[in-house]
């Protein structure tokens, strides 16, 4: 049960690139070009769905304090989506134009010739390819580590918990770095007034 989420979240990038890839390496027959679309698109949103509310969101909710687990998952969701937003589309059009040598009015013209295949735009459905395959390669090996810290993790929480839960079943809080002070009749104004 501990290997179910790293496992959940290695399957669902292993499933997800190939229809990633078809996505924007293949580009098909205009006779079929709708029901290819239909075809990858669903698969990969069926296969490469599953880490955020499968793994990030449920893991984070077992390894992270109660009050400090809505900033973290924001944190987490805020870092991902910026760098997607910022790093993904600089890539791309970087890669397209250096490496991949796209140029818009090539792929303009191209397409009002009603070319079905042209080095500009499978240049750029290489780009789209590569900044989607890298990225995706390093989660697969970093969620492919959760093998490995997530049980740490599950336990180190397991034992905080137990202390926590230890430290008020005796009266103590835990947390407190405050030492007791004079207990019962060890204060002086509870002598005072008893006296």
């Amino acid at each position: 049960p501990i290997h179910g989420r790293p496992l959940v979240a290695q399957t669902s990038v292993l499933l997800g690139l190939p229809f990633a890839i078809l996505t924007f390496t293949f580009i098909p027959q205009a006779s079929w070009a709708f029901w290819y679309s239909l075809i990858m698109v669903t698969g990969l949103g069926l296969t490469a769905s599953w880490c955020a509310t499968g793994v990030n969101l449920p893991i984070l909710s077992e390894i992270v304090p109660a009050d400090s687990r809505s900033a973290v998952i924001a944190w987490q969701s805020a870092f991902e989506g910026a760098f997607a937003a910022v790093l993904g589309n600089a890539a791309v059009g970087l890669l397209a134009e250096k490496v991949f040598h796209f140029s818009l009015s090539k792929a303009q013209d191209e397409l009002a010739e009603d070319k079905m295949f042209s080095q500009s735009i499978g240049g750029l459905g290489l780009a789209l390819t590569t900044t989607l395959t890298v990225p995706w390669v390093i989660c697969f090996l970093l969620y492919s580590l959760l093998h490995w810290s997530y049980p740490r993790d599950l336990r180190a929480k397991q034992t905080a918990d137990d202390a926590e839960q230890d430290g008020e079943g005796n009266g103590n809080d835990p947390t407190s770095t405050e030492t007791p002070c004079h207990q019962g009749n060890g204060d002086p104004r509870e002598r005072s007034q008893g006296t």
